[in-house]
């Protein structure tokens, strides 16, 4: 699965951010400073959405049972494990790719365009 937004916005209030996001993303989102809450929130909702899209799920499961904070376990299904890289992107974007298993690498090719 893979996911891919723009980051800027105006900050998004708690009970936004309670639809989206586990108690602990909207602590530690909540935390933040307001000008770099929403940035934070799409890169967490990329990884997110990356994840729903590869298990096939999408937004049938609530996306705040769902974390996805680097220290939590990310094992979504009960029968495998997912895992996901953020996209190393231009500025004003977020991504992420995701796929079953874990210790896999993202591998990514600059084309040059066709003549």
């Amino acid at each position: 699965g893979v996911d891919v937004e723009p980051t800027a916005g105006e900050p998004l209030s708690r009970t936004v951010l309670e639809r989206c996001c586990t108690p602990r993303e909207v602590d530690r989102l909540c935390a933040m400073p307001a000008e770099q809450r929403h940035a934070a929130f799409v890169e967490l909702w990329t990884r997110k959405e990356a994840l729903l899209k590869a298990t096939g799920q999408g937004l049938r499961r609530e996306p705040n049972t769902l974390s996805v904070l680097d220290d939590d376990d990310r094992s979504i299904a009960d029968d495998a494990s997912w895992s996901y890289r953020a996209l190393d992107l231009a500025a004003g974007h977020a991504g992420a790719v995701a796929a079953r298993g874990a210790g896999w690498r993202l591998a990514c090719w600059e084309l040059a365009p066709c003549s």
